[in-house]
């Protein structure tokens, strides 16, 4: 077979057809992977976003966990000082007994400190709480104690100095003998909260023949009351 010069060209003509449909198919492919690599890069992007966004969440949550054991140090801090500034309103009273006090112990309490002090005590409102407590130190003649909590720290300590002004009492047919430990007197209103103060009540009954006598009692102000 003679190849002649129609048969070469229209052969070349094929070979560039096939070229061209080639490289159309390439162009394809390589536009293809790019949109697929331009897609993938999108795809990093948006993940180290969202790294970056949980990192800062993270870093948001624990700057909070911070605050809050801050905040919660604190509160227990000032728990701590309420507590002590509290007990710095209580009064121990010793030597009534619970027969004496009757079943209203705080309207009891609230009418003797008024017996001593007048209008400070002669509200109940005056009074946060009162209750019984063992006697310290224990023993056959160990006297019964009275926690009673004044709502007032100055008016708390304004029956204090009562106690240490005028320490001989008498209430309901009860001859009391107060002993107030407090601070100085020129220092009775400055609140210290590592200082408690405490009113020693003592009786000997004008009624029942109580043998208990005043000088029974001694002490000074407790930090545990």
């Amino acid at each position: 077979m003679n190849i002649t010069q129609d048969i070469l060209t229209r052969f070349l003509q094929e070979i560039r057809r096939e070229i061209g449909l080639l490289k159309d198919d390439l162009k394809s492919c390589i536009k293809v992977v790019r949109q697929e690599v331009t897609e993938i890069g999108s795809r990093v992007d948006n993940l180290e976003q969202t790294v970056d966004t949980r990192s800062e969440d993270q870093e948001l949550m624990w700057r909070r966990m911070t605050t809050l054991e801050q905040q919660n140090i604190e509160l227990q801090s000032k728990q701590e000082d309420l507590e002590n500034g509290s007990r710095q309103n209580n009064l121990r009273i010793r030597g009534i007994l619970r027969e004496t006090e009757g079943a209203d112990i705080i309207a009891f309490m609230a009418a003797l400190l008024h017996s001593i002090h007048g209008d400070t005590g002669a509200r109940l409102s005056a009074l946060d709480h009162a209750h019984m407590v063992a006697p310290t130190p224990r023993g056959p003649n160990a006297l019964p104690n009275n926690i009673v909590r004044v709502h007032c720290f100055t008016k708390k300590e304004s029956i204090l100095l009562v106690a240490c002004k005028s320490p001989n009492q008498t209430f309901q047919g009860l001859n009391f003998q107060l002993r107030g430990t407090s601070l100085p007197l020129p220092f009775a209103y400055e609140k210290t909260l590592n200082q408690s103060e405490i009113i020693y009540v003592a009786g000997k009954s004008t009624t029942n023949g109580d043998p208990r006598s005043p000088s029974s009692l001694t002490g000074r102000g407790r930090n545990n009351i």
